[in-house]
């Protein structure tokens, strides 16, 4: 950005002296001629303290600035936006957001303006993907390409200093396009509304969030941020505490995802939505170990009755090692399936990673999965399985191999290559015997 186009933008958040005649004070800068253009706004913001020049009390208007020093500009222009009118205190707001990232970077607080009324803040991600696996209707094990689409745009409404409402809309294209087909396939895709609800501080509690909540158990072993089938967080409330460095969160909710399970696991009618309780433990062993518990139970412990717990290490450089255990001791694994409870458990070992922020980062992973039938049946966790793959936790159990390695060719993007080895069983046993396998290639950017 030249800083003579920056000058346009500060002219309007010039916050101190208002009408002062320009003419009549001494010229602030040598290089910045009374009869030029920008004279008067230089004018303004130098004695406003917005701007300084350089040592040798130059200004030099035509040097490009780096957004950093963009950063530094608006920094002291929020610091005097008591003194700006209505247009020039609505510039200032605008030019935070657009440089938050600086401002942070800085140690600006800019919490003033996240919590004004009516300022909704806007973020976005969108995913494009190529799966290939073997046909869930193909005997033979054909394999089929097919390319996925996902968009979500989040809001961010602060209603007051301690309350926000979060909400987020969500395109997902489901199985819209094979590409192994000749002519394209029908776009099986659909909108929704995956999130909105209320959240803030009350009642001592650090957390509550009230509506369309999406709910985050351990590592997101028994419950991730999709919430549900089809990414639709389930309708409910959160409260959480932190006692200390641990955090302790506990909900209630009803889905209506399991209308995604087997019939087989539905030995109480078909219903189409489920309520569950649950609860979230989270606490720091020293520097480098973090401790997770959750606990997952629907009414009646028909589908669910699963608890969990886990571990993440960091104390190797570059490396993060996690793993997690899960029981489901359900009505439907003791009188269906006749295995008394459903176990899972999951590792995992990445080295470094990709960080969206900063271009050529990049990090990769191997992990290990085994999920009994019956222990996830009505899909709240994603587990990174392939549709194919995550669809046989309904159905039976799944075992194997993950590898993956992620790059960030661009700002704001992620690029990922992985490999899922697996050997797969039906409902009625856990032997294991089908093979399968899946490639994954996608596109993240983020906005």
């Amino acid at each position: 950005m030249k800083k003579k186009i920056a000058l346009g933008l500060a002219l309007a958040l010039a916050t101190s002296v208002g009408t002062t005649a320009f003419a009549a004070a001494a010229n602030p800068f040598t290089d910045v001629p009374t009869k030029h253009w920008s004279y008067g706004a230089v004018q303004q913001l130098a004695k406003a303290g917005i701007i300084d020049g350089y040592n040798d009390g130059t200004f030099k208007g035509d040097k490009t600035i780096t957004r950093y020093e963009m950063a530094v500009l608006v920094a002291k222009a929020m610091a005097k936006e008591d003194k700006a009118d209505a247009a020039q205190k609505a510039t200032i707001d605008k030019l935070a957001a657009e440089f938050s990232s600086e401002l942070d970077n800085l140690g600006v607080r800019v919490t003033n303006l996240e919590n004004k009324v009516g300022n909704i803040k806007w973020d976005g991600y969108a995913r494009i993907r190529a799966e290939q696996t073997p046909s869930g209707s193909n005997p033979t094990g054909e394999k089929d390409t097919v390319g996925r689409t996902r968009v979500r745009l989040n809001m961010t409404a602060p209603l007051d200093t301690d309350w926000t409402f979060k909400g987020r809309i969500q395109y997902d294209s489901q199985d819209n396009n094979n590409l192994n087909s000749g002519a394209a396939a029908n776009d099986n895709g659909k909108i929704d509304f995956a999130s909105a609800y209320v959240t803030g501080k009350a009642f001592g509690l650090d957390t509550i969030s009230v509506g369309r909540a999406p709910v985050w158990l351990g590592q997101g072993f028994i419950s991730d941020d999709k919430g549900s089938a089809g990414g639709v967080a389930p309708d409910g409330i959160i409260i959480g505490k932190n006692i200390g460095v641990t955090n302790l969160q506990i909900g209630y909710n009803r889905s209506n995802a399991l209308y995604k399970a087997s019939s087989a696991l539905r030995p109480y009618g078909l219903p189409t939505d489920l309520t569950t309780e649950f609860a979230g433990f989270t606490a720091p062993i020293g520097s480098t170990l973090i401790f997770d518990a959750s606990y997952l139970k629907d009414k009646d412990s028909h589908y669910y009755k699963t608890t969990a717990a886990g571990l993440t290490y960091t104390g190797l450089q570059n490396f993060t090692i996690s793993g997690e255990y899960g029981e489901n001791k359900s009505k439907v694994v003791k009188d269906i399936l006749k295995t008394g409870k459903a176990k899972a458990y999951q590792a995992k070992v990445k080295w470094m990673g990709a960080d969206k922020s900063k271009v050529n980062t990049w990090g990769t992973w191997v992990a290990y999965n085994k999920f009994e039938a019956g222990f996830d049946p009505a899909d709240f966790t994603t587990t990174d399985f392939t549709t194919y793959q995550t669809a046989n936790l309904q159905d039976g159990g799944l075992k194997g191999t993950e590898v993956g390695v992620e790059y960030v060719p661009f700002k704001n993007s992620i690029l990922t290559f992985k490999y899922e080895g697996y050997k797969t069983s039906d409902i009625k046993a856990n032997d294991f015997n089908a093979n399968s396998k899946g490639y994954i290639a996608q596109l993240e950017v983020f906005f």
